[in-house]
């Protein structure tokens, strides 16, 4: 799982904001004001094509909507043209960040157990546009990240997050059985537990006190937890 810091998302932020503002005066407007009101770590359930890491979500709006900032009544010849106009742009903004060719992937698979990938929250004029960038587009615009070190004594969780290995244990209820039980236990055997599927276990970070709650969950064949929020 990748976590971020409070000092990664802000630099990250002024990263993506100097690229993305260049890309937008040449695509959507000079004079256009764009940006980047948020970035975040990316998750979502919405089962949308994401071409070269890169997914732009232009909520539904027009290009002329973009550029104009109101609605106009165009002939299919113009609006096919615009139509054109904003793929080219989406495709120049995907070559901009990264010069490899990534294949189609989906926001499901980019934002599933935690894959590091970033979301930008933007806005040009009234209209919101979202861009998510995949981890290795991330790792290629942001590798090495200056961090501000603290000297409190005392800091703030998101400042305290970094990749560094941690056990998490989840704990089921107490299981009760005799020691010809245990002492007879070999690879593969199953173990029944008094646990419903419908009730919640405790998570744990090294061994210390419960931090969260998760609930027993399969995705395809993987058996996983999800967290309770």
């Amino acid at each position: 799982m990748r976590l971020y810091k409070a000092a990664e998302l802000v630099e990250l932020k002024k990263i993506l904001s100097e690229k993305l503002e260049d890309w937008a005066q040449k695509w959507l407007s000079p004079e256009g004001v764009f940006i980047i009101e948020r970035v975040s770590a990316f998750q979502c359930g919405i089962d949308t094509e994401v071409s070269n890491g890169l997914y732009i979500d232009i909520s539904d709006c027009s290009m002329v909507e973009l550029l104009a900032g109101e609605k106009a009544d165009l002939n299919i010849k113009d609006e096919s043209l615009l139509q054109k106009i904003w793929l080219k742009a989406e495709q120049d903004a995907a070559e901009y960040f990264s010069a490899q060719n990534h294949k189609n992937t989906t926001l499901t698979e980019l934002s599933e157990f935690g894959s590091g990938s970033i979301c930008a929250e933007c806005m040009f004029g009234t209209s919101k546009i979202n861009f998510v960038f995949s981890i290795d587009i991330i790792n290629s615009v942001f590798e090495s990240p200056n961090y501000i070190p603290c000297t409190s004594s005392i800091s703030s969780i998101p400042n305290a997050l970094s990749d560094q290995k941690i056990t998490v244990t989840l704990h089921t209820n107490e299981l009760k059985c005799d020691y010809q039980q245990i002492k007879n236990l070999k690879a593969g055997d199953v173990i029944k537990i008094d646990h419903s599927v419908r009730e919640p276990l405790k998570i744990s970070i090294n061994g210390n006190k419960d931090i969260a709650k998760a609930f027993l969950a399969r995705s395809g064949s993987l058996k996983t937890a999800v967290i309770e929020d």
